[in-house]
């Protein structure tokens, strides 16, 4: 943790800082994307996912925020996972998800996941202050964070590295983990 924390400090941040967005975080919004998720979201997934989730008796009586780190399979894990957890976290939940791989590749579909799951960017490469600091402000706000420690979706479906960001991160925001695994969304969404 001590060399990571020595990385960021001594690299270069480029001066653009990731401006804050407040309006997925508003309970207007939360209520929009209770209602769209009982009637659209989460049974769309169903019909396509069928899931069955074991250890939510692990959640019970837990403090939040926290930080959830899955494993990462399938470009659907973000919503499979959601949908497994109770009302109560899923909806008090902020994405990180890939700056390069998803807000720039998808620009157009950031609106509507922002509405829909919550996201917001999460840089794998250079502005990771900015990242850290925006991370923070959504905790400070009471949410918990689900991050995909891997960086990446596994390409044949085996966990990946850990990426030394997450550990970071834990050590950083002072909250505690929660690690989930995620099986055969592979075999619904492959990777490509």
């Amino acid at each position: 943790v001590r060399d990571i924390k020595k990385k960021i400090e001594n690299k270069k941040q480029k001066i653009e800082k990731y401006e804050f967005n407040e309006w997925p975080l508003s309970k207007l919004v939360i209520f929009f994307r209770r209602l769209v998720g009982a009637v659209f979201t989460y049974p769309f997934f169903s019909f396509f996912a069928p899931h069955k989730v074991e250890g939510l008796e692990n959640l019970k009586d837990l403090k939040t925020p926290v930080m959830f780190l899955p494993n990462h399979i399938s470009s659907i894990d973000m919503p499979i996972l959601l949908r497994a957890l109770p009302s109560e976290l899923r909806y008090k939940i902020a994405i990180a998800t890939a700056t390069d791989s998803t807000h720039e590749r998808f620009p157009w579909a950031i609106p509507i996941l922002n509405f829909l799951f919550n996201i917001y960017r999460f840089a794998r490469f250079g502005q990771m202050k900015s990242s850290l600091d925006y991370t923070g402000r959504i905790i400070d706000r009471e949410f918990s964070i689900m991050l995909f420690p891997e960086g990446r979706v596994s390409r044949n479906g085996k966990l990946q590295e850990i990426k030394g960001g997450a550990g970071f991160l834990a050590v950083e925001m002072g909250i505690p983990i929660v690690p989930v695994k995620i099986i055969g969304t592979n075999y619904v969404y492959p990777s490509g």
